[in-house]
Parts: structure tokens; C-alpha cells; sequence
């Protein structure tokens, strides 16, 4: 089905309520996506400026409206004057004007929810694609440990010689030879 048929009304045997579950899946399909909620809120800009310029939507933008802002839309929809018009009256059209705007901030509002939760989206899988893959931080891991064990009996043996060379009693253990035992040295 192609994109400007998704929109309106269906031709087929479907009922009304049936067409206007299938109009409001589509709408809510429509605000999940960035441009979704652009080409809502220009469909609504467009249908804005000519009510300004007309002070009366067509039919045919009717319609769309009811198909773009589901059933709640109905209560707004202006009756169409006994002789044919549909033209508003200034207090109406006022109204009108506001409703549409306030469902225009209402698509902005939700285009920049959206927006902020798509970068963070992109932040967060940016940054988990920096991290190097599981066995290498395994690997990582295990050469930090050697290195800093190596470094701690590094540092033991380094102090044990200081200390011997000045003639210091050391306080760590030494291993004088297989049978031997850990014992202080006394030198």
C-alpha cells in the first residue's frame, strides 16, 4: 500500500470503527519516528494555513485531519454552515486556530522527547561499540593482574636489597632453599 493511501479514508469494506483503529496504529507509527513527527506537523501546518487564508477547510482537509488527529478531532471540527460554506465565524475560527496550534506544539513537544531519546540511544550504543569485545577485556584484565602482582614483588625485593645494603634488619620472609622453612631475616 503506498504512504498517501495509509491516510483517509479506505475503500474497502472495512468498517468505520475498524478504519479508524487501523488510522490511529498509523498515527501512533508516525509519532515513534522523527520524520513521522515532521510530516504530522507539517500536514497540520498546511491545514493551519488554509483555514487562516479560507476561514473554512476543504473537504478533502477535513478528512485528513480527522484521519491525522483521530476522534478527538471531531469535537473541534467546525459544522458546516446551512448554506454550504463551512466558513467560520470569527470566535470559532479563533478557536480553531488554537486547537490546531496546540496540537502543533503538542507534535514539537514529542519530536524533541524524541529526539533527546534517540541521542541518547545513539550515546549509549557509541559508547558500549568503544569498549573492546569481552576476551580481550578478559585478556586486559588478567595481564593488569600479572603486572600488578610482578610490580608488588617487585617493590618487596627492591626494599629487601635497600635494606640489606644498609645494613638494616629485613622484615620480610625469605626462602633459604627447598627444605627450608620462611623465616626472618637477620642480617
Amino acid at each position: 500500500m503506498r504512504a498517501e493511501r495509509k491516510l483517509g479514508r479506505h475503500e474497502d469494506k472495512t468498517s468505520f470503527a475498524d478504519q479508524v483503529l487501523a488510522n490511529d496504529e498509523i498515527i501512533q507509527n508516525l509519532k515513534r519516528t522523527l520524520d513521522g513527527l515532521d510530516f504530522l506537523g507539517g500536514m497540520l501546518s498546511s491545514f493551519k494555513e488554509e483555514v487562516e487564508k479560507t476561514a473554512s477547510p476543504s473537504d478533502e482537509a477535513r478528512l485528513l485531519m480527522l484521519d491525522l488527529l483521530g476522534i478527538e478531532w471531531v469535537d473541534f471540527m467546525p459544522e458546516i454552515k446551512s448554506d454550504g460554506t463551512g466558513m467560520l465565524e470569527e470566535e470559532e475560527l479563533k478557536e480553531f486556530l488554537a486547537y490546531i496550534s496546540l496540537q502543533m506544539s503538542r507534535l514539537e513537544a514529542q519530536r524533541k522527547c524524541l529526539q533527546t531519546a534517540n541521542e541518547r540511544q545513539f550515546e549509549a550504543l557509541s559508547r558500549s561499540l568503544s569498549l573492546p569485545a569481552k576476551d580481550a577485556t578478559d585478556k586486559l584484565l588478567r595481564y593488569e593482574s600479572h603486572v600488578e602482582r610482578q610490580l608488588a614483588r617487585d617493590t618487596v625485593d627492591l626494599e629487601r636489597r635497600q635494606m640489606r645494603r644498609r645494613g638494616e634488619p629485613s622484615p620480610y620472609l625469605q626462602i633459604h632453599g627447598a627444605d627450608s622453612r620462611f623465616a626472618k631475616q637477620s642480617h
